[in-house]
């Protein structure tokens, strides 16, 4: 699959994507399943929004079976967006001596930041001038970011009850799991949740080309 590419908040091309996940189980009870898919499309909506996954223009759908929980998200980054941070240190009277020269004050804050003194810029402030530098943080792939969020958004479902089934300790479904997808742009998405790692499940990508969840 072909990624989208538009400008990103720092004016890099941010490639995107879809993201399709499914949680296959045993048979869920009829009446569980639509608060359960409304929860699923929340839960992935607020995490994709913390981490700057989701386009303005993106969108989280959800649905849901007797066999299965399964959502598709579109316009999905394939990695964060850049960010650029500036921070404030001392006044340019104490981080500069009457020479222009760079004090201890400049180098700890330089360091602190982990740039060089050269670096350094002075910025205007309601309070005089200060001493600013900048950094870049890089964004990180998403297909990494995913693999921490979703167990977690499993794990957020709620029921009214569940059980566990791979010891008293282990996570908690209304019913045992058998398989997971997750695919971010054609690509599995790699990670495992009660012992269950991310796999294709055999009626899985049929359902999802047909429309048809069971």
């Amino acid at each position: 699959m072909k990624p989208h590419l538009k400008k990103g908040a720092t004016g890099t091309a941010t490639a995107t994507g879809d993201f399709v996940f499914e949680i296959g189980c045993e048979e869920l009870p009829a009446g569980m399943i639509a608060k359960a898919s409304s929860e699923l499309k929340a839960i992935l909506e607020k995490y994709f929004s913390t981490n700057g996954l989701l386009e303005a223009n993106g969108k989280v759908e959800a649905f849901g079976g007797p066999r299965r929980l399964a959502a598709i998200a579109h316009g999905v980054r394939l990695r964060q967006e850049d960010v650029v941070r500036e921070v404030t240190g001392p006044p340019k009277s104490v981080a500069y001596d009457n020479l222009g020269e760079p004090t201890r004050a400049a180098m700890s804050f330089a360091e602190k930041q982990g740039i060089p003194v050269s670096r350094l810029t002075i910025v205007n402030t309601p309070k005089g001038e200060y001493v600013s530098a900048k950094q870049v943080v890089e964004g990180r792939p998403a297909s990494k970011i995913l693999a921490e969020i979703l167990p977690q958004t499993i794990q957020e479902i709620s029921w009214p009850r569940s059980m566990y089934w791979t010891g008293a300790r282990g996570p908690r479904f209304i019913r045992p799991i058998r398989w997971i997808v997750a695919i971010l742009n054609g690509k599995v998405v790699p990670f495992s949740f009660a012992g269950v790692s991310r796999a294709i499940a055999p009626m899985a990508i049929g359902s999802w080309a047909s429309g048809v969840f069971r």
